[in-house]
């Protein structure tokens, strides 16, 4: 998971998953690595109780964990910005999914 258990990145998480660079069976993943850090609240343990679940099973449940964890919605181009100023990896799976949307 490429980290993110030992070093939780909340902003960074935001930005990864509003530009699809984190899969839904992941997501829950991290929140179990997230509640086990000491974060907390019902959208995240919900998250975590879920199995194999699906964009439409997630609902609003992702934007509800960014809000507890103190963080307001972000768009792609903020989620962009977050990425580029923190200095992501080139090799990450959304800057490299930005580079195919946007070659130039």
């Amino acid at each position: 998971m490429s980290g993110l258990e030992s070093n939780l990145d909340p902003e960074l998480l935001q930005a990864r998953w509003v530009l699809g660079g984190i899969e839904q069976e992941q997501f829950v993943a991290i929140a179990v690595s997230a509640l086990e850090q000491g974060f907390d609240g019902t959208a995240l343990q919900q998250l975590a109780g879920l199995s194999r679940p699906t964009l439409s099973d997630l609902g609003t449940l992702p934007e509800r964990v960014f809000a507890a964890m103190g963080l307001k919605p972000i768009n792609q181009d903020e989620a962009v910005a977050r990425l580029l100023a923190r200095g992501e990896p080139s090799t990450s799976p959304a800057i490299s999914a930005l580079r195919q949307a946007f070659p130039d």
